[in-house]
């Protein structure tokens, strides 16, 4: 049988939809870019996730950028999700390094963040920004 901290951690990382959250279906294509990680603390719950500066933010667990507010949305799910001690399955975009198999010198992952308190400020330990494309994208 599950354990109610493996119900939540399902629940976060299925289709279902969270209080307060609005959800949208995948799209079938590409998507598109929704934030970018400004900043990544030492010792975060984003650092242990592996999320790295510059990172792009594709989706962000159900958010797309196709939510009306993503970022109002990140926020409310981050701490609803510490509070299910649950992970956020997070797709990101960044530059790819040598070896790693890419499309375009683009490498696309997915990482799993799990919103905690930590030694410092919030929830996940990163700045996260509105994207905006820059000239080298």
């Amino acid at each position: 049988h599950a354990t109610t901290s493996q119900l939540s951690q399902m629940s976060l990382q299925s289709s279902t939809p969270m209080e307060g959250v609005t959800t949208t279906t995948a799209p079938t294509g590409p998507l598109t870019p929704l934030a970018r990680v400004n900043a990544v603390a030492p010792q975060s719950p984003a650092f242990d996730a592996g999320l790295q500066e510059d990172d792009i933010l594709l989706q962000f667990g159900p958010i797309t950028a196709t939510a009306a507010d993503a970022l109002a949305e990140i926020a409310q799910l981050v701490p609803q999700a510490a509070g299910q001690q649950a992970s956020i399955a997070i797709v990101v975009q960044r530059a790819a390094v040598a070896g790693d198999a890419t499309n375009n010198n683009v490498l696309q992952k997915t990482v799993q963040l799990r919103p905690r308190p930590w030694n410092g400020r919030g929830l996940l330990g990163c700045h996260i920004v509105p994207y905006t494309a820059t000239a080298s994208e």
